[in-house]
């Protein structure tokens, strides 16, 4: 069923369904019973408790005591024993984080009380000649659990089977007995019903959270990223440097570092070797130097074969070890492309970011700019800088 729902509504909106998309739908459903059965547990275990210290327990102590009276008593105990039962194991679940909540969360409980509310319907054929418990259990069952179709048939049609058969053998009226087959066969009919419309509309809700969630990343994914190197784009870029250090007061008197790359003879690489080859010189490269910085600092591609890499809190001293590092892994990789191996190189500029405004910034890209134009002008791959 989620599948079938999943491939309706993804395939609205032009997205791929997998199977991490259908776990969590299935661990939000157990998350959402677990929280509704929780309450449940509480409310019922209160309730049942009432029933049996103000009317069974009262009942069988006047004297004129029956098996009746005692039948009472052990089926509200029965729904008494299941809903602390249910209570604690949830309870136990929650401490321990590692443990997922039950698949059979729902399940088991439900059916449960409503057997035991069929066998109490039951016993109010001999007392009343009421179907009011098993309707009403019905109801706040249906609307309740999350149960996935064909599980919740088969859990109503027991207790519905029960019913049936617990009003055949109690009622002696058959008139009533009619009335009351017709009256729960209804309603047994429009829970199952009720039980199937609400478990798709809650798998419907999450499934469109999803595609919202998924489409959310995607469209910051674009925004932030640059799509052929999974390095953060100029605007990025831009918008941290203005957060982090223009619109930070505090960042004034901390040391900075910008360093400015740029592939060598990358043109001659797409020339000879065509533009795949090229873009694929461009992810590599970006790879190394990925993998090669802090995790405090930012790489970004700044346009073409040109990238821009934040080097915050950090001497200039260090700053130009992890660029030699880049430099180095860089001219060591021979990128593989059509049975050919491109050697690549690349040359880089550095310089301090002093101050923290925006024309600080500006004069610190054009330093770093014009140390870089020097390591082009010096040969190549290479590492100049210019710090004050």
């Amino acid at each position: 069923m989620i599948n079938n729902l999943f491939g309706i509504i993804i395939g609205q909106n032009n997205l791929e369904v997998t199977p991490a998309h259908i776990n969590e739908v299935n661990d939000e459903i157990r998350e959402i019973n677990y929280k509704r059965f929780f309450v449940f547990s509480i409310v019922t275990g209160i309730i049942e408790l009432i029933l049996i210290v103000f009317y069974d327990i009262p009942s069988i102590n006047k004297g004129n005591c029956n098996l009746i009276d005692i039948m009472y008593l052990f089926f509200h105990s029965c729904i008494l024993i299941t809903s602390l039962t249910v209570f604690f194991i949830l309870k136990s679940y929650r401490k321990n984080e590692s443990k997922k909540t039950p698949c059979v969360i729902a399940e088991i409980p439900i059916l449960l009380f409503m057997i035991f509310v069929a066998c109490i319907s039951g016993l109010d054929q001999i007392t009343s000649g009421q179907v009011t418990s098993y309707i009403t259990g019905l109801l706040i069952c249906g609307v309740l659990a999350l149960i996935k179709p064909p599980r919740n048939y088969l859990i109503y049609s027991i207790s519905h089977i029960i019913f049936i058969c617990l009003s055949l053998m109690f009622q002696k009226d058959q008139g009533i007995l009619l009335n009351n087959i017709i009256n729960g066969t209804v309603f047994y009919f429009s829970v199952l019903v009720l039980s199937k419309l609400t478990y798709e509309n809650q798998i419907n809700i999450l499934i469109k959270n999803i595609i919202l969630e998924e489409t959310n990343n995607k469209l910051k994914y674009i925004s932030n990223y640059d799509a052929l190197t999974n390095l953060f784009n100029r605007r990025y870029f831009e918008t941290v440097i203005k957060r982090s250090i223009i619109e930070n007061k505090s960042y004034k008197n901390k040391e900075a570092i910008i360093a400015i790359m740029d592939i060598d003879y990358f043109k001659s690489i797409n020339d000879k070797y065509g533009h795949k080859a090229g873009d694929v010189v461009l992810q590599e490269t970006s790879a190394i130097i990925d993998e090669n910085i802090r995790k405090i600092d930012l790489a970004a591609r700044w346009g073409g074969e040109e990238f821009i890499i934040l080097f915050p809190d950090i001497s200039a001293k260090n700053a130009e070890i992890i660029v030699n590092r880049i430099r180095q892994k860089i001219e060591e990789n021979r990128v593989l492309f059509d049975n050919n191996s491109i050697q690549v190189t690349a040359s880089f500029g550095l310089t301090r970011l002093m101050g923290n405004t925006e024309e600080n910034f500006e004069n610190c890209f054009k330093t770093a700019d014009k140390a870089l134009y020097l390591a082009k002008t010096n040969g190549r791959n290479r590492v100049e800088k210019f710090f004050e």
